[in-house]
C-alpha cells in the first residue's frame, strides 16, 4: 500500500530537533508550529520514540506549538543509571518550563507514555492543563507482560550486520492482531535504528527494562481534566478507565477509537487526530 497523500504531506513538515536538559541528561525532542502558540507535548510509549509521532504532530500544529520528546533511554536522548515514571515526568515538566512560555500544556501520552503523563498531573500539579491518556493500561500489568519485559532487559543490546536484516525483525510489542498501515509501519520501523559499530542496533536503553516500574501514578493526585482514550482492540478496556475516572479529582472523559489497535499512530492514525483535535479545540476551562 503506497503512503497516501496526507500522510508523505505531513511528514514532509520537517519538525525542529532541538534538545534540552533534565537532571543532567541531554533531551532531544521535535516540535511543529510556532512559539508563542498553546503548547502541547506528545509522550511516547516504552521502547518507543518521538518520531511514532510525525505524522500526528504536524496534524495538530496549526494552532499548537507540539512538542514530543524522546525520553530518556529512548530515541536520541541521553540513558540513565536507573529509569521511572517520576524521572520522566520531570523531563515533561522541565520541556514545558522551556516551551510554554509560563502557561500549562495540554500533555498527550500513549500507552506507558500515559502513565508518564498522570505521574506528571500528580507531582508537577501545575505544569498540566490538562491530559489525554491514549490506551494505557490502567491496571497491573499480567505475568506476560513482565516476562517481556525481563526478556528485553539485557545490558548488551542485539546488533544486526545489516539495516536491512535489522528492519527484518522489527516487531510491535505488545504484538497487534489486526492489520497495521504499511506505510506507517515503515516509518517507525526505519526511524527506530541507530547505526554502532558492527553494525545496527535499536534506539533504546534495554535497561529500560530492566525492573519493574516502581510507584503507578497515584491517581487520586490528578485534579486536571483528563481524556481518557481507550483503543477498541488495545490495553485500556472501558472498565478500567470508568473505575480510574472515579478516583480522579478532576473531570474525567472516556472515549474509544473503534476497531483501533493499541497502536494507534499506526493503525487508525486520522481518528487518532480527530480525537486529539477535538480535545485541543476545546474553550479553556
Amino acid at each position: 500500500m503506497s503512503a497516501p497523500e496526507w500522510f508523505t504531506a505531513a511528514l514532509a513538515q520537517q519538525p525542529q530537533l532541538l534538545h534540552h536538559e533534565s537532571g543532567g541528561v541531554r533531551i532531544t525532542y521535535r516540535a511543529w508550529g510556532g512559539r508563542g502558540l498553546p503548547l502541547a507535548v506528545l509522550v511516547h510509549g516504552g521502547s518507543a520514540h518521538s518520531a511514532w509521532w510525525d505524522a500526528v504532530g504536524p496534524l495538530l500544529a496549526a494552532r499548537h506549538r507540539v512538542v514530543a520528546p524522546d525520553l530518556s533511554g529512548h530515541g536520541d536522548s541521553g540513558h540513565r543509571d536507573a529509569y521511572g515514571l517520576g524521572s520522566w515526568s520531570d523531563e515533561i515538566a522541565a520541556l514545558v518550563a522551556r516551551e510554554g512560555e509560563g502557561a500549562p500544556a495540554t500533555v498527550i501520552g500513549h500507552s506507558m507514555g500515559g502513565w508518564v503523563a498522570l505521574t506528571l498531573a500528580a507531582v508537577h500539579p501545575d505544569v498540566p492543563g490538562e491530559l489525554v491518556v491514549v490506551d494505557s493500561p490502567l491496571r497491573p500489568p499480567g505475568r506476560d507482560v513482565e516476562a517481556e519485559r525481563r526478556r528485553r532487559a539485557h545490558p548488551t543490546p542485539r546488533v544486526y550486520e545489516t539495516r536491512d536484516e535489522a528492519l527484518s525483525h522489527f516487531r510491535l510489542t505488545p504484538p497487534q492482531d489486526r492489520a497495521v498501515l504499511p506505510f506507517a509501519f515503515d516509518h517507525v520501523a526505519a526511524t527506530s535504528l541507530r547505526e554502532v559499530e558492527g553494525g545496527w542496533t535499536w534506539k533504546f536503553d534495554p535497561m529500560v527494562f530492566g525492573r519493574r516500574l516502581s510507584g503507578r501514578p497515584d491517581l487520586t493526585a490528578v485534579r486536571c481534566p483528563v481524556t481518557l482514550l481507550a483503543a477498541e482492540r488495545g490495553m485500556l478496556a472501558v472498565e478500567d478507565a470508568g473505575r480510574a475516572a472515579a478516583v480522579m479529582q478532576g473531570p474525567v472523559t472516556i472515549a474509544q477509537i473503534p476497531d483501533a489497535g493499541h497502536h494507534v499512530m499506526v493503525d487508525e492514525p486520522l481518528a487518532l487526530v480527530t480525537a486529539l483535535r477535538l480535545v485541543l479545540g476545546r474553550p479553556a476551562g
